[in-house]
């Protein structure tokens, strides 16, 4: 509690213990009042339940009993001796048992536990000055004779102490309010809420830094050992100024066959007393809700607490290393050690950070290394009834979390890191570390929060978005970790006042803890539907926000826009990704080559893209090739093989010069052009003699119609007679609707004039800064082009700059949170939600429909009401034919729930294709789409605006 507090425990256990008086025996009111303190005691611990407001009452408890010892009383003076450092409260489902020389709490039933919460603290009221008053009038003095009535020794008793319990009640009560931080509470039961409100805000960030920090009991008898099990010693220093917290924790337990095995209980080290002062209001809490039986020999002394153990004290002798776990980040929270569900010893203590310096560390020993610590952990899971935090530790301690050395993930895989090295954890913005910085020093850090990423308009001004990105937020967050070099620079960054610690607790993360709730990838979303929820410490996933943005926006942007430009083309059309060269830096050309696949693009002419993710390669050659030649004299290697190898050319130029003059003097082409270019013709022979089972020209370096077509024509008719066919010709420039057009009707009357079967068909492919307006544009005009090849427009998606993904904070320690703006579209959906996809009879969707987590989902055949999350006049009923989940889990992190596989990068383009298909024609037009309806279900809506009403600050006019 506080230090006047503990001055007035330290009073009363000091004129205890220097009182001479004669022995007497124990009066009869005496036992009386120690019945009701005992009945009291257990009212108190079943008045919260959380173990905090049961810390809580202990502690008061413990107060009070420390000051009821009576000089002339054996039996309170030994008890007196044992609550010294603390009282500790049993509770269990059959009574509660405690042998030795306190051994007054026996046989004590839990059905005296119903009593509700103002009948204890009535209740309270009155043995409190009970108590008191007799602890006073015995200490002011003599023994009565024992002749007196009870009637008549109550009534002085109660006479003579109201005042002093009036007082001391205060003065309890300004403790209270001094130890909880900002409190502004006045009357007893505001305060007691508060108390107990802020005890399980300590006990949830104690609980989850403790296995975070290595703080574990691991045994060191094991049942095959077949002897008594000490009982450990534990201790924790908080500094020279601070006066030390101590348990000692000492007994044995006779282990023998007939010993059932869930009555181990094993720690890690033998303890011994140590004649330290100690903390007097400090209390232990022993909670057995479930099952947990201690033969009658088991003693249980509670004395000072040591942290440190040396060497000497080891069970069975042997050396242990120690596991520091550093707790510098530790603000005014209680050390909680878990032990499965059966103990709980939980100490209390209010220090600052700073304050913990040099010996503020917790040593825990665990099994040396000459112990297998796999038998140990699986031994232990079959003697003892494990927290989910053990194990947790036990799964780590097997499989190792992916990490950047390739360590072996949660499910037994290997994730590599992000496509690209430069996405690290510093890959962020600064505001990032500035907010982990203050939340760590607020003690914020560890608050389990829940955030959406979602976008709140779709692009390009169409009514779809094709979602992309995940895999690399996955690979991401699997090899999540700070290098010393990393933590150096952060350091350097930030101001000089920033605590070392903090650097300690960046060093020390990893998205462990994370979890990460998804749409499936290549999926068609919607505004306001999340795309990613991720679950885990604040300020950790706060660090995980600017990366995961940047991977998500540009990916899902670039995966919408090859998705329209395959609308707009058909699906019977080739669409080819050129635009490395234009793309903004080395991973825009990576990345547009990766999402333009997914979003429906048939093949790329970026090798790496085709290296890294196994897209097809497709090119020709540009205008330098064909300029680069003067004259077929060049050509110095003329010969080609026939295509199955039966027979050579030797000079393949001259019979490409003799198709030429065919061409010319036919019948159905005189006329049409001249004399070509010579040095054109030579290019494209040596391209054909290079590639021969793969030619493609480029027909538009000097003429078209006139010099590009024919001199193709005369090299194709070339491999034709040598069983090759060629692969068509490209054009960059020029109307290019009229030219293919025109290219095509070329062909035809090749193939008529000369009989090549299927030479009309010939390929032809278009570039030049291609984009939706045009491809669009060239649909309503009429071409014969097969397949674009889209550069500048398609990469760098010149038509909208960004996607302007959003990461916002929905819920933190299970509180919905609500961000508010003048601008509707602005603000966000509270609360951790599940989305559904809803289709109706024609397998089109119809809706997508977001709702709270513990909400009854949507049934097939059953009506639902949707509503628009905003505007309270569009709603509708839906009665669904098929329901889709879209969030599901991808990253689990060391939790034991199932998560989906990363998909093979074709599979996530099948995905986008079937989708697109599945959309209904009036969403996917170009011009005036209709809007894709997503909405929230009546209950959430109702609490979206019950939240806005309350968050929003009410003006006020004058």
């Amino acid at each position: 509690m506080g230090d006047d507090l503990y001055e007035y425990d330290k009073h009363y256990c000091s004129s205890s213990a220097s009182a001479h008086h004669p022995q007497l025996p124990p009066s009869s009111s005496t036992s009386d009042e120690i019945s009701l303190f005992v009945h009291q005691i257990l009212l108190g611990s079943s008045s919260s339940s959380s173990s905090s407001s049961m810390m809580a009452h202990a502690a008061e408890r413990a107060q009070l009993y420390n000051s009821m010892v009576m000089p002339g009383n054996p039996d309170l003076s030994c008890r007196s001796a044992l609550v010294q450092d603390g009282i500790s409260g049993v509770e269990s489902s059959s009574g509660v048992s405690t042998t030795g020389s306190g051994a007054f709490l026996s046989n004590v039933s839990t059905s005296s536990l119903g009593a509700s919460e103002n009948e204890t603290d009535e209740y309270d009221c009155e043995s409190e000055e009970g108590l008191e008053t007799l602890v006073e009038d015995a200490s002011a003095r003599s023994v009565p004779p024992r002749s007196s009535s009870k009637r008549s020794r109550a009534a002085e008793v109660h006479n003579l102490s109201e005042k002093r319990r009036r007082s001391r009640i205060n003065e309890k009560m300004k403790a209270l309010q001094n130890l909880i931080p900002n409190s502004n509470k006045t009357d007893k039961a505001s305060m007691l809420d508060e108390a107990i409100e802020y005890l399980k805000q300590l006990q949830l960030q104690v609980q989850m830094l403790s296995m975070r920090n290595g703080l574990s009991l691991h045994p060191m008898c094991l049942p095959g050992a077949l002897q008594p099990i000490q009982y450990p010693q534990m201790r924790m220093d908080l500094g020279e100024e601070y006066r030390p917290l101590h348990l000692n924790m000492t007994g044995t337990h006779p282990l023998n066959k007939e010993t059932p095995l869930h009555d181990v209980f094993a720690l890690p080290n033998q303890c011994t007393a140590s004649n330290q002062p100690s903390v007097s209001n400090m209390s232990n809490i022993i909670n057995s809700e479930t099952p947990f039986g201690l033969e009658s020999s088991f003693q249980a002394h509670l004395g000072p607490f040591q942290l440190h153990a040396s060497s000497e004290e080891i069970c069975r002798g042997d050396i242990l290393r120690h596991q520091q776990s550093n707790v510098n980040h530790l603000d005014t929270n209680p050390l909680e050690i878990e032990l499965g569900a059966t103990v709980t010893v939980s100490l209390p203590f209010n220090t600052q950070a700073s304050d913990l310096k040099d010996s503020s560390s917790l040593e825990t020993c665990i099994p040396g290394r000459d112990q297998s610590e796999d038998v140990l952990l699986k031994d232990i899971e079959h003697n003892l009834i494990l927290t989910p935090h053990l194990r947790n530790s036990k799964k780590e301690m097997e499989a190792k979390e992916n990490g950047p050395n390739g360590e072996q993930s949660s499910r037994g895989k290997v994730l590599d890191g992000p496509t690209n090295p430069m996405v690290t954890p510093l890959l962020t913005d600064l505001y990032q570390f500035t907010m982990a910085y203050a939340y760590w020093k607020a003690g914020k850090h560890h608050e389990r929060a829940v955030f959406d990423l979602y976008f709140r308009k779709n692009p390009f001004g169409g009514e779809y978005t094709i979602f992309a990105g995940l895999e690399e937020c996955i690979r991401f967050i699997a090899n999540f970790k700070f290098t010393e070099e990393e933590i150096s620079f952060v350091r350097e960054s930030l101001p000089s006042s920033c605590e070392e610690e903090f650097y300690n607790y960046l060093r020390g993360i990893d998205c462990s803890d994370v979890e990460v709730y998804s749409v499936s990838e290549g999926s068609v979303v919607f505004p306001k539907v999340p795309l990613l929820r991720i679950e885990g410490p604040i300020a950790l996933v706060q660090l995980l926000e600017t990366p995961f943005v940047n991977l998500i926006n540009y990916a899902s942007l670039v995966a919408t826009n090859a998705a329209r430009h395959r609308f707009v083309a058909g699906k019977s059309k080739m669409l080819l990704e050129f635009g490395l060269r234009r793309a903004q830096g080395p991973d825009g050309g990576i990345g547009a080559s990766k999402y333009c696949y997914i979003g429906g693009f048939d093949a790329t002419s970026n090798v790496a893209a085709g290296k890294l993710f196994g897209i097809p390669l497709r090119g020709t050659h540009s205008h330098a090739f064909v300029s680069s030649f003067m004259s077929p004299d060049e050509i110095i290697d003329k010969s080609l093989h026939s295509s199955d190898g039966s027979r050579i050319c030797e000079d393949f130029v001259s019979l490409v010069q003799t198709w030429l003059s065919k061409i010319q003097w036919s019948n159905s082409l005189r006329g049409t052009f001249g004399e070509t270019n010579q040095s054109e013709l030579a290019a494209f022979s040596s391209y054909a003699l290079a590639f021969p089972s793969n030619f493609l020209a480029l027909v538009d370096t000097y003429d078209v119609m006139r010099s590009g077509i024919p001199n193709f024509c005369a090299v194709a008719l070339a491999l034709s007679d040598l069983g090759y066919k060629a692969g068509g010709i490209r054009l960059d420039s020029g109307d290019l609707a009229y030219l293919s057009c025109e290219a095509r009707k070329f062909f035809y009357a090749i193939e008529k004039e000369f009989g090549v079967l299927g030479f009309g068909k010939m390929g032809i492919t278009a570039s030049n800064d291609l984009n939706e307006e045009t491809l669009d544009a060239l649909n309503k005009q009429g071409h014969e082009v097969d397949a674009f090849g889209i550069g500048t427009y398609l990469v760098t998606c010149y038509a909208q700059a960004a996607l302007g993904c959003v990461f916002k904070l929905v819920e933190i320690n299970n509180q919905p949170r609500i961000k508010l703006s003048e601008d509707v579209s602005k603000v966000s959906i509270p609360c951790k939600k599940r989305c559904y996809r809803l289709y109706g009879k024609e397998g089109y969707p119809l809706v997508d429909i977001m709702t709270g987590e513990i909400e009854p989902p949507p049934k097939v055949g059953e009506r639902i009401l949707c509503r628009h999350p905003f505007n309270e006049s569009k709603r509708a009923y839906v009665v669904p034919q098929r329901i889709e989940e879209l969030l599901k889990c991808y990253w689990s992190g060391s939790s034991d729930k199932a998560r989906e596989d990363l998909p093979p990068l074709k599979d996530i383009r099948q995905r986008c294709i079937k989708q697109l298909e599945q959309m209904r024609p009036d969403h996917m037009r170009r011009l005036n789409p209709t809007p894709y309806k997503v909405s929230v279900s009546a209950k959430l809506y109702d609490f979206i605006h019950f939240l806005w009403l309350n968050e929003a600050p009410v003006g006020e006019l004058q």
